[in-house]
């Protein structure tokens, strides 16, 4: 379900495209741009922040902060979870904790 605009007011539109301003957290004032992006252009948007020239397979939090600089639309930062958990040179990769393995056993 997608979520209702409120703040019609930091939006602006720039080159035909919509941008929202985003508040800093810190200051509270607006400190920059996200593009808000249309549900075709998400998966693009994701591999591009993990996988291309602004990152390079850097794990979750990296392309987190990534998507959260760059873009917005309602479900962003699940979408980005579960790209990164997906991304078979992430899996093939990192595997996870690696299993405990008994000692070794005389032969």
């Amino acid at each position: 379900m997608a979520k209702t605009v409120t703040r019609w007011e930091d939006l602006e539109i720039y080159d035909g495209l919509v941008y929202r301003w985003k508040k800093s957290p810190r200051t509270g004032e607006l400190d920059f741009m996200q593009l808000l992006l249309p549900c075709s252009q998400v998966e693009k948007a994701l591999h591009q922040c993990h996988a291309k020239t602004v990152a390079g397979h850097f794990g979750i939090q990296k392309t987190t902060d990534q998507v959260r600089r760059r873009f917005y639309w309602s479900t962003w930062k699940a979408d980005t979870k579960r790209f990164c958990q997906l991304c078979a040179e992430c899996t093939g990769y990192h595997r996870g904790k690696l299993a405990k393995q008994e000692p070794l056993q005389p032969v």
